[in-house]
């Protein structure tokens, strides 16, 4: 799917990359930065684009420090995938509201894959070469603005 030697990917060619969505007057960015890095890296795992919920990190993630519709990180999006044993609902399962809303997270919803992140990078914006290193060694995987997460396993 990825050649190592390829200077460009276009992920959405591959499949990799839901369509464009609206999160409306909310300030979710966030979130839909740190599903859309996930949902590239099953995709590239298990061959099937599954959209994920950008509520279920909003509702559920604020203990981690993120503050739904008034903001948040995508890493602490995965601090909460990651300690909640690599869970996340589908979007079907738990849709957007463009809202605030409560933790509606159920270890019973519908779940793309139980995935498991194992690793983390943090990558200066605009360091080509060692994103590029990183991707060499690890594999390749869509990554988010700042930060980097990979090695995504499926159960």
């Amino acid at each position: 799917m990825y050649e190592r030697d390829e200077e460009e990917v276009d992920w959405r060619a591959k499949g990799a990359v839901t369509p464009p969505k609206d999160q409306g007057t909310c300030g979710s960015c966030w979130s839909y930065g740190a599903t859309g890095t996930t949902e590239g890296q099953l995709f590239l795992k298990t061959g099937t684009l599954t959209p994920l919920s950008q509520q279920n990190l909003m509702d559920c993630s604020w203990p981690q420090g993120n503050n739904a519709c008034d903001g948040g990180l995508d890493f602490r999006a995965y601090e909460w995938m990651m300690e909640h044993d690599g869970q996340i609902a589908t979007e079907a399962s738990y849709p957007y509201l463009n809202a605030d809303g409560y933790c509606r997270f159920s270890s019973s919803q519908p779940m793309a894959a139980k995935i498991s992140v194992r690793e983390c990078m943090h990558i200066r914006a605009g360091a080509v070469n060692e994103q590029k290193e990183w991707m060499d060694v690890h594999a390749a995987v869509p990554f988010s603005f700042i930060h980097f997460y990979s090695l995504i396993t499926t159960h």
